[in-house]
């Protein structure tokens, strides 16, 4: 059965912290149609780069001085997915997370 409803979220870090967003990029799809996409800068907290994630994306602190916090951009983006939260399958960023936390899993248990 071939997806016809999701969402595929992707973020973008500025330094190995997970919470370092700095970006976020959304596509919505409903009924097999592209019906939306938004890409955002977001100011990380604390807004620093490492040359690391800099060379992956290319974006600085420069880029994300003036951007909006996180909340701010999940608030513009939330209305657009809530109709169909309960639908949806959320991809990218979150299917990397889950792969992330087997691997981790995988790794204490000795597998």
């Amino acid at each position: 059965m071939a997806l016809r409803n999701f969402a595929a979220i992707d973020f973008e870090t500025a330094n190995g912290q997970r919470t370092s967003v700095c970006s976020v990029g959304v596509v919505i799809v409903r009924d097999g149609e592209i019906a939306g996409s938004f890409y955002r800068l977001i100011h990380p907290y604390p807004n620093y780069y490492s040359a690391f994630t800099t060379a992956i994306h290319g974006l600085t602190r420069y880029d994300t001085e003036d951007a909006p916090p996180f909340p701010e951009v999940w608030a513009e983006i939330a209305p657009h997915i809530e109709g169909i939260l309960d639908d949806i399958t959320r991809v990218g960023e979150l299917l990397r997370l889950a792969l992330m936390t087997l691997a981790n899993e995988s790794h204490m248990s000795g597998q």
